[in-house]
């Protein structure tokens, strides 16, 4: 049978004297795998990184999911509505370039899809392979008709005819319609990281 951990858990109240109110912890740390994307947090995988932080008051307060889909293939489903599309290339730090696609709708920029290289975020030669999706947006006048799925597909479909093999993304930890998108278009979440808090205040208790 278990006991509880005998720890001696003690407020910063030092930090009063400067007007801290709270501390935040691993708002950014460039942790998803080994590629360093920049919008993760604290793995989920460093779990006794987390449990010592749980056992000295911080909780949860932000945090990205992060889907891949390795060996990805795809086949775009046009959407509903007429857009034409303009590819626009640049080359970054990575092996591979990175790739803007933007829908226009009567000369009028109705959607984009942003997708990066991994060497962009790390050196290591495997990231090379992986293309990372940026960001995807569609005006909110045209949503609800294909369009961003059409842009994200679209969008790896280019990027697999010059050399990506790997694709991956990420987005908030609270964005199930996100979540439920991705799922669907093929990916699978393959980490969770959070940043932390700690508020400093006299009501504050351990339990």
């Amino acid at each position: 049978m278990l006991g509880k951990p005998c720890l001696k858990r003690q407020k910063p109240t030092y930090l009063k004297t400067y007007n801290v109110s709270r501390i935040i912890a691993f708002s950014k740390i460039y942790r998803y795998r080994f590629y360093h994307f920049e919008y993760a947090h604290l793995s989920d995988r460093l779990d006794h990184v987390q449990a010592l932080l749980g056992l000295n008051g911080y909780q949860r307060c932000n945090g990205q999911f992060f889907l891949d889909w390795e060996n990805f293939t795809v086949l775009p489903t046009p959407p509903s509505l007429l857009v034409t599309l303009t590819v626009d290339w640049k080359q970054g730090r990575g092996k591979l370039p990175n790739c803007n696609i933007t829908a226009h709708r009567d000369s009028e920029e109705v959607g984009v899809c942003w997708s990066v290289s991994g060497g962009e975020y790390s050196t290591h030669p495997d990231a090379q392979n992986w293309v990372y999706t940026d960001w995807i947006g569609v005006e909110d006048a045209f949503q609800g008709q294909g369009l961003g799925k059409f842009l994200l597909q679209y969008s790896l479909q280019e990027m697999h005819k010059v050399g990506y093999r790997h694709a991956s993304l990420s987005t908030s930890w609270d964005n199930n319609l996100a979540l439920l998108f991705y799922s669907n278009c093929g990916y699978k979440v393959v980490d969770w990281t959070y940043a932390f808090e700690k508020v400093l205040s006299e009501t504050h208790t351990h339990k």
